[in-house]
């Protein structure tokens, strides 16, 4: 997927044309197991096409972020793509916050925190669109391999959410559809 061709990211409802433009604003923390993540300090927003959507629309997802972030009050935390502790696994893959997989990590943690919320997306469906955002910003097909092997090493536990926190993390996004 080429960046303006079924993905793009939106500021002020408009498509940005410049993916150098394209990246969130993040604050780094420390979560209490002692893996590190990411809050967004302004909303992000980002336009998707779902592979073989011949319905003219993309999914719009506007997620919360704020410039005074707290845990799951105001701004989605993430911790880049679900890839597990593992020091093994993670020196197989590049830095979850290398800017080929800023966004693309983001919408992925978003995607395995909301589940099939309003879109009906499936595991495998947030899993693609990983690769396929990755893609977009310019990782080469060699990385998104390794990084999708990562992510289904220990996908399946980093998917499961208790209805809690689903609820918890739908109230910090937006999806909506809108036409191509």
């Amino acid at each position: 997927m080429q960046y303006g061709q079924g993905f793009w990211v939106v500021e002020n409802g408009m498509r940005l044309k410049d993916r150098s433009l394209a990246y969130p604003s993040l604050r780094g923390f420390e979560y209490g197991d002692g893996d590190f993540g990411h809050f967004l300090l302004k909303p992000f927003a980002f336009d998707y096409v779902k592979p073989n959507d011949g319905s003219g629309q993309a999914w719009r997802i506007t997620i919360s972020g704020d410039p005074n972030p707290l845990l799951h009050l105001n701004s989605f935390d993430f911790d880049g793509a679900s890839v597990p502790q593992l020091k093994i696994v993670r020196m197989m893959v590049r830095d979850k916050l290398d800017p080929r997989w800023q966004v693309a990590s983001l919408g992925h943690d978003l995607g395995y925190c909301v589940h099939e919320y309003v879109m009906g997306f499936t595991r495998s469906d947030w899993d693609e669109l990983l690769s396929e955002i990755a893609e977009a910003y310019g990782e080469s097909a060699y990385y998104r391999g390794k990084y999708r092997l990562a992510v289904n090493v220990a996908g399946w536990a980093c998917y499961k959410k208790t209805p809690e926190e689903l609820a918890i993390y739908r109230s910090l996004v937006k999806i909506e559809r809108v036409p191509l």
